[in-house]
């Protein structure tokens, strides 16, 4: 483990979630409810193909170097077969602990690599920087560690690699409700925006949303109380905007 810019550190990505900090996936979880938060650090779940996948599109585009090392493409093997087998058997000792994709699915990860290159924004943004570095700080207002760990920091901007099912206006207006994007921004950046640009309309009900999550973790670790908010909350739809709302009232303090 390193400091590479001041404040961020390179460190493996187990180490980094062995932490015991917050991060923006805790808060999306404490969103929903504090019992939602504890099942997800007492239980840590496997990930899902769709996870899996991200992943592979994350370090095929962001760290390529990598790749090899914690990705193969899956080899097919006739198992009726004793020779099909052997070879089965030997693939899957040589690469013990790497995650195993399809041809299909590497095609797809070549396609979606050029296509970011191909964006004279994207290829400028990831021109120079450094993948996955990791940050830990102390909330002013809570007391509380928090850490987080952006895909992609060239020194002047932080960059996050998003897989998405609808690229549209309103397709990805939803996954930004959906996943907490906005939470994640506001994490990132703790700082206002200039006004110039599109997030100005997220950044800060972001931030709102992360402030009162950690402020009610922080009184769940006091009082270790677990079960689902009571009682009922009014949802207010901003047409193509994901607005957040409906975050569950009543919890005790």
């Amino acid at each position: 483990m390193k400091l590479n810019h001041p404040g961020l550190l390179v460190m493996p990505a187990t180490q980094y979630h062995a932490e015991k900090a917050i991060g923006h996936s805790g808060i999306v979880k404490m969103l929903k409810s504090p019992a939602h938060l504890r099942e997800y650090l007492d239980h840590p779940h496997q990930p899902t193909p769709a996870m899996a996948f991200g992943t592979a599109v994350h370090t095929y585009v962001l760290e390529q170097d990598r790749f090899a090392e914690e990705f193969v493409v899956a080899e097919k093997f006739d198992r009726r077969t004793k020779e099909g087998k052997e070879a089965a058997a030997r693939f899957e000792e040589a690469n013990q602990g790497k995650i195993v994709i399809t041809s299909e699915e590497m095609s797809t990860l070549t396609l979606v690599q050029r296509a970011v290159f191909a964006h004279q924004g994207a290829a400028q943004l990831l021109s120079v920087g450094d993948a996955e570095l990791s940050a830990f700080w102390t909330d002013a207002d809570t007391g509380l560690n928090c850490k987080c760990r952006p895909d992609w920091f060239n020194g002047d901007a932080i960059v996050d690699l998003k897989t998405c099912v609808d690229a549209s206006s309103s397709g990805f207006s939803k996954s930004i409700a959906n996943f907490g994007y906005d939470i994640q921004t506001a994490y990132y950046v703790g700082r206002d925006w200039n006004g110039t640009s599109v997030p100005v309309c997220r950044c800060g009900e972001g931030r709102a949303a992360r402030g009162s999550c950690l402020s009610r973790r922080s009184r769940c670790d006091r009082d270790r109380a677990q079960e689902i908010p009571g009682g009922t909350s009014a949802l207010e739809v901003v047409p193509g905007i994901g607005q957040l709302a409906g975050v569950p009232t009543g919890w005790r303090d």
